[in-house]
C-alpha cells in the first residue's frame, strides 16, 4: 500500500515523460501494483520451498520496503532542485491521523464496547481512512504553497458545503462506523480468507490515497 502510494507520485512529479506514466494512475497503477507484489510473493514462496529462506513471508516484506525505499530516493532526487522535504508536513499529517485514531478507536472500544476493534487490521483500516482525511484537510485548507482541490464529487459538494475539508472526518466517520460492524457480523460466517481480502481492499481505498496525498504535500507537488 505504502509503495503503491509513494509510486503514484512519481507520476504527479511529472518526470516520467512517456506514455509509460499511464501505467502508474488509477486505474491501471491497481494492476500493476498487483502483478508486481503477486509476482515477488511467488517467488519468495519458491525460495522458501527450495530451502534458500526459512520463512516466505521476510523475502516478501523485504522486497516490499526495499521497492518503497528505491521509489523514495527518486522523489528526494526529483525534490532537490524543486521545493525540497518539508518534514514538519510529514509530522503534522501523521499526528493529525494517529490523534484522530487514537480517539475514534477509544470511543469505539470503550463507549461502544466494540472489543474486536483491537484487532491490528480493524486499527489499520481506522487509520487507513483517517489518514487520508487528514492529508484532504490539511492540504486543501492549510498547506502554505499548493492550492489542493477534492477530486471526488461527494467530498468536493461537502467541502463546498461546510467551506473547510474537515468535513471528511465526519464523512469518513459515517462511513467506518457501519462498516466496521458489518464486517465484523461477516466475519463470524464468511470464510477467513475471503474476509481479509475485503478487508484489505477497504484499507487499501483509504490507506494508499492518503500516502499519495501526504507525500504530495510533503514534496510540494
Amino acid at each position: 500500500m505504502i509503495f503503491g502510494g509513494v509510486l503514484r507520485v512519481v507520476q504527479d512529479t511529472h518526470t516520467i515523460q512517456s506514455d509509460i506514466q499511464f501505467a502508474i494512475v488509477t486505474p491501471f497503477i491497481y494492476f500493476v501494483i498487483f502483478a508486481y507484489t503477486f509476482g515477488i510473493l511467488l517467488f519468495s514462496r519458491y525460495l522458501e520451498r527450495q530451502g534458500f529462506v526459512d520463512d516466505y513471508l521476510k523475502v516478501y516484506a523485504g522486497a516490499g520496503i526495499f521497492s518503497t525505499f528505491c521509489v523514495a530516493l527518486v522523489l528526494i532526487a526529483w525534490s532537490i532542485p524543486h521545493h525540497g522535504v518539508d518534514l514538519s508536513i510529514l509530522a503534522i499529517i501523521l499526528g493529525m491521523a494517529a490523534t484522530a485514531t487514537a480517539i475514534v478507536w477509544g470511543f469505539i472500544r470503550y463507549i461502544l464496547k466494540w472489543e474486536y476493534v483491537s484487532d491490528p487490521l480493524y486499527i489499520m483500516l481506522l487509520f487507513g481512512q483517517l489518514l487520508d482525511a487528514s492529508a484532504t484537510s490539511y492540504g486543501i485548507d492549510f498547506h502554505p504553497a499548493v492550492h489542493y482541490i477534492e477530486q471526488h464529487v461527494v467530498g468536493s459538494f461537502l467541502i463546498d458545503w461546510a467551506h473547510t475539508a474537515f468535513i471528511m472526518f465526519p464523512l469518513k466517520l459515517v462511513v467506518l462506523f457501519p462498516a466496521i460492524y458489518f464486517m465484523q457480523m461477516f466475519r463470524k460466517e464468511a470464510n477467513p480468507a475471503f474476509w481479509h481480502l475485503v478487508l484489505l481492499a477497504m484499507i487499501v481505498v483509504g490507506f494508499a490515497p492518503g500516502v499519495r496525498d501526504m507525500v504530495r504535500m510533503v514534496l510540494y507537488v
